[in-house]
C-alpha cells in the first residue's frame, strides 16, 4: 500500500509538473503571439498615423510663416490704411490662422504646441505694444516702423522658435 501511495504521489507530481510546463510554453506562445499581433497592429498604425503627423506639422509650419510679422505686413497693409486699422486687421488675422489649426495639436507634442501657442500670443504682443506707441489715426507705417523697431531687439522672432522645434520634433518622427 505504501508503494502504491508513493507511485501514485510520483505519478501525480509528475503530471502536476507536465502541466505547468505545458501551461507556461503556451502561455509564452500566447505572449509572444499578442507581441507580434501588437507589432503589425502598430505597424499598420504608422501607415496611417504618420501621414497625418507630417501634414499637421507642414500646416504648423505654414500657420507660423503666415503669422510672422514680415508676412502679416505683406499680406495685410493696404495703402491709406491707419495703425488701428493695420492692427485690428493683423490680431484678426494671427487669431484667425491660429483657430483654424488648432486641431492639428492632436499630433504633436505639448511642447511643440505650447511653442505655437507662445509664437501666436508674442505675435500678438508685439502688434499691441507697438500699436500703444502710436495715435490710432497715424498712418500705418508708422506702426510697421515701431513694430520692426520690437522684432529686431528679439534674439529670435517667436515664429521662427517655433518653427525650429516642429522641424525637430518631424525629424525624430519620420
Amino acid at each position: 500500500m505504501t508503494e502504491m501511495f508513493i507511485m501514485l504521489l510520483c505519478g501525480l507530481t509528475t503530471g502536476i509538473l507536465v502541466a505547468l510546463a505545458v501551461y507556461f510554453s503556451i502561455g509564452k506562445l500566447a505572449d509572444s503571439d499578442r507581441l507580434r499581433w501588437r507589432a503589425e497592429q502598430d505597424k499598420d498604425s504608422n501607415k496611417i498615423v504618420l501621414p497625418l503627423k507630417i501634414q499637421a506639422y507642414e500646416r504648423l509650419i505654414l500657420l507660423c510663416e503666415r503669422i510672422s510679422v514680415n508676412a502679416l505686413i505683406l499680406r495685410l497693409q493696404k495703402s491709406g490704411m491707419n495703425s488701428k486699422q493695420l492692427q485690428m486687421e493683423m490680431v484678426k488675422t494671427i487669431r484667425a490662422e491660429f483657430d483654424h489649426n488648432i486641431a492639428q495639436q492632436l499630433y504633436v507634442s505639448t511642447k511643440t504646441w505650447e511653442s505655437i501657442k507662445t509664437a501666436k500670443e508674442e505675435t500678438i504682443k508685439a502688434v499691441n505694444i507697438a500699436s500703444s506707441k502710436v495715435k490710432d489715426d497715424a498712418e500705418s507705417m508708422q506702426l510697421i516702423s515701431i513694430l520692426f523697431e520690437i522684432v529686431t531687439r528679439m534674439e529670435k522672432m517667436p515664429t521662427e522658435v517655433a518653427i525650429e522645434i516642429i522641424k525637430n520634433e518631424a525629424r525624430s518622427v519620420i
